[in-house]
């Protein structure tokens, strides 16, 4: 049986895994549920995005293809946690993004939203460099 605790933190798991999906991703009104209003990314641009900015650009986003490898998450209180993970985005047949990512979830009046997100790139990889 999962403590408490196991239990928030599957839940957010499962969460940050549906941010990745490309049917929540280009859905209004998930989106809306998941993004907490004060919401704040700090983009691997070196741009800075809130909730609306976010939410639009992921409904011009195309069609790609995301793994996720979770590192750890951290419960910083009962109702809030620091998720931390790797991800490799599939772009097209040649080219691979990789990336450190962190995320702060809060449970609010809506349930469990994301309230602050940051992708760093580690480095693109094309197919020629690689020989796969």
């Amino acid at each position: 049986m999962m403590n408490k605790s196991n239990e928030i933190k599957a839940h957010l798991i499962n969460l940050e895994q549906n941010m990745m999906n490309h049917s929540t991703r280009h859905s209004i009104k998930e989106l809306k549920l998941l993004i907490a209003d004060e919401f704040i990314e700090f983009g691997s641009s070196g741009k800075i995005y809130n909730k609306e900015q976010v939410i639009d650009a992921l409904m011009n986003e195309g069609t790609k293809t995301v793994s996720v490898s979770f590192s750890d998450i951290k419960l910083l209180s009962p109702e809030a946690a620091l998720i931390t993970y790797t991800t490799e985005i599939i772009k097209d047949k040649n080219e691979r993004i990789f990336a450190l990512r962190s995320s702060v979830w809060i449970k609010t009046g809506e349930g469990w939203q994301i309230l602050f997100h940051q992708g760093t790139p580690l480095k693109i990889i094309n197919k020629e460099e690689t020989n796969v």
